[in-house]
């Protein structure tokens, strides 16, 4: 059993003892934190997972018949760094050129600046629910959908957030990417595909059956 804790905010109006929802969760024991994206239309959510301390991060991207493009078949993955930096910010309209933005360390760790005034944010919530994340901006910013509370998240059939923790630490634990199904697999397929792999164990031994 994986053990959670929800990291919940205050809302900034109305009662004060009343909690905002939970828009991540923290893997206890571990420095990793998951949270979900907005689905958009008809859509499944994305699911991230990051390890604040060594900043090894997870996507899982759930989205079926995807636009493709000569660099991305549309397929449905676990998409693996061994180094990113995340940030989130109220606004869903950064440019994501890479001349726009700069890693700086802090002391609160690497950081992700916008136009040398804008510094974002280390954790989703209600104000800042826009995700950019990066290895390294000289090739481009990625700019996820917004972060959701976590009851809000779409996911196939049968699917919940422990069968996808277990895909993400699997693949953090082999370190590399995870196949899993074509753009045109059916929702039912996906969710096979993802229930099978609570069976998958957490070493490097079975990397060929991946």
């Amino acid at each position: 059993m994986f053990k959670w804790f929800k990291r919940f905010g205050r809302l900034c109006c109305g009662p004060k003892d009343k909690e905002a929802p939970a828009y991540f969760y923290y893997d206890i024991g571990t420095s990793f934190k998951c949270w979900f994206t907005d689905p958009g239309k008809n859509k499944f959510s994305s699911f991230y997972y990051y390890d604040t301390e060594t900043t090894e991060f997870c996507r899982i991207r759930l989205e079926l018949n995807r636009r493709t493009n000569s660099h991305d078949d549309g397929r449905t993955s676990v998409f693996y760094r061994n180094n990113r930096i995340v940030g989130f910010s109220s606004r869903d309209d950064l440019d994501i050129s890479p001349r726009a933005w700069h890693i700086q360390n802090t002391s609160s760790g690497s950081r992700l600046f916008y136009k040398n005034h804008l510094i974002l944010e280390t954790e989703p919530g209600p104000n800042a629910q826009n995700v950019y994340d990066c290895s390294d901006t000289s090739p481009f910013i990625h700019a996820g959908n917004p972060v959701i509370p976590l009851e809000d998240a779409v996911l196939p059939p049968g699917v919940m957030m422990e069968h996808l923790l277990h895909l993400a630490r699997v693949s953090t634990s082999w370190k590399r990417d995870l196949y899993l199904t074509a753009k045109d697999a059916t929702p039912n397929q996906l969710a096979y595909k993802i229930l099978a792999a609570v069976n998958i164990p957490l070493n490097t031994s079975n990397v060929s059956n991946a």
